[in-house]
């Protein structure tokens, strides 16, 4: 995996994600949660807020593409590579206690993909400045 498939792919998750989130949170909400009842407006702006936060990551991903082996470059790898792993466990602790349904899965085997990806092209990214 290099940088730039890393980047395409986490972006179009991010977009795929925080779109709906931002102007739809119910639909993520009926598709994940196993209290369809509960959608309160607390939930419905932390939701948006989330939305807008996945859509920023995703356009920055896709402006990052062609950049160079720098201390930015590795700085969106760190917070690729923290924000996947921290969603990964929030999401399977989500699924273990009740909170999301099975669909959730989903979202671990991607974002935990994710992860994997971005801590190791972090790793090379370290060595390859190392070397410079």
């Amino acid at each position: 995996m290099t940088f730039k498939n890393l980047f395409i792919f986490s972006s179009i998750v991010a977009l795929a994600f925080g779109l709906p989130l931002l102007f739809a949170p119910q639909s993520i909400f009926d598709m994940y949660s196993v209290d369809k009842t509960n959608l309160s407006s607390s939930v419905t702006h932390v939701s948006r807020c989330y939305g807008g936060m996945l859509i920023a990551f995703g356009i920055g991903g896709f402006m990052a593409l062609k950049a160079a082996p720098s201390h930015g470059r590795k700085s969106l790898l760190a917070i690729t590579t923290i924000n996947a792993g921290i969603t990964t466990i929030l999401n399977i602790l989500a699924i273990k206690n009740g909170v999301e349904n099975s669909n959730a899965w989903i979202t671990v085997i991607v974002v935990g993909a994710i992860a994997i990806m971005a801590g190791m092209l972090l790793s090379k990214e370290e060595i390859e400045m190392a070397r410079k």
